[in-house]
């Protein structure tokens, strides 16, 4: 009897040494508070404040006949934007998970993010902060107020002013705040980008960490290169020399393929050094790819 009694209690020690061992200790529990509380404060808090205004969308060069034509777009909010993409540490603080088991790395940009799963880290966020969510769900169609106050992602206008750092021209802009000069040599423009983007010649076909390089004119980093990011559009031509004011692109989505969103900037696995801040694409909102990620932005309330 007594045998046995001491079997059981060793058995029962060998079980609360297994659980106190795995059990995280307080220490490691508050690194990972502190952690999640500086990814959320990155993510509401790391934003520049971009100024309403028209400016000339687009690009009209031989190089560039099958991006958008120049026309006029005039914003008449301001808007404030991330300065920087999403990072895999962000997306986890505010959903609680992973964007994918793929994405490592917590100052990397979060890819695997369909456009769906975007608009819900943005309503998530806004719930978050305690501000008025900008999109609505019903019946498998999404809905914008771009009145609210919360997060959510860019229009495709506001994108390309971000990423031209207040430029109105219609020259061949490549960079934000870098204007291509016909005379360069490759390895000139090359290196001259180099301080600013991750493209496929100086990325290692891989992401970087975001806010390594130059940030451009209004303080905003990777625009081009890294990963491609979702804007709110439905990929749709639009016609040169027209004029447009607060533009959200068509209501409904087309194409050969199916509707497709808006994707803006490139990543570093296929952007060249002649990629324009005027290249536009689309895809479909459900899919995934390890190089889309996003940025949010706020409409300026005050």
């Amino acid at each position: 009897m007594t045998k046995k009694i001491l079997f059981a209690c060793f058995a029962l020690l060998a079980v609360a040494t297994s659980l106190a061992s795995a059990k995280p200790s307080k220490k490691s529990k508050n690194a990972d508070d502190s952690a999640t509380k500086e990814a959320l404060r990155t993510a509401t808090e790391d934003f520049v404040r971009i100024e309403a205004g028209t400016f000339m969308m687009g690009i009209d060069h031989y190089l560039y006949e099958d991006y958008e034509p120049v026309h006029s777009v005039t914003l008449t909010r301001d808007y404030y934007m991330c300065d920087h993409e999403v990072t895999n540490a962000e997306y986890k603080a505010v959903m609680g998970k992973p964007s994918h088991r793929l994405s490592k790395g917590d100052d990397l940009p979060a890819v695997y993010v369909s456009w769906d799963k975007a608009i819900d880290y943005c309503n998530t966020l806004s719930e978050l902060k305690g501000l008025t969510p900008c999109y609505t769900k019903e019946k498998g169609k999404v809905t914008c107020d771009f009145s609210a106050n919360g997060y959510r992602l860019p229009t495709e206008a506001e994108w390309e002013r971000a990423a031209r750092a207040g430029d109105d021209s219609t020259e061949v802009r490549v960079w934000s705040g870098v204007t291509e000069n016909p005379d360069w040599d490759r390895s000139t423009m090359e290196n001259t980008l180099g301080e600013y983007v991750w493209l496929e010649y100086n990325s290692g076909n891989e992401m970087h960490p975001v806010k390594e390089k130059k940030p451009n004119a209004w303080g905003l980093y990777d625009m081009i290169g890294n990963a491609w990011e979702w804007c709110w559009d439905w990929e749709a031509s639009i016609s040169g020399g027209e004029s447009v004011t607060d533009p959200t692109g068509p209501a409904v989505g087309s194409g050969p393929w199916g509707p497709k969103r808006v994707v803006r900037g490139g990543a570093a696995w296929d952007c060249g050094p002649n990629q324009s801040v005027a290249y536009r694409r689309g895809d479909k909102p459900m899919e995934t790819h390890p190089f889309r990620g996003f940025r949010v932005v706020r409409t300026a309330d005050d």
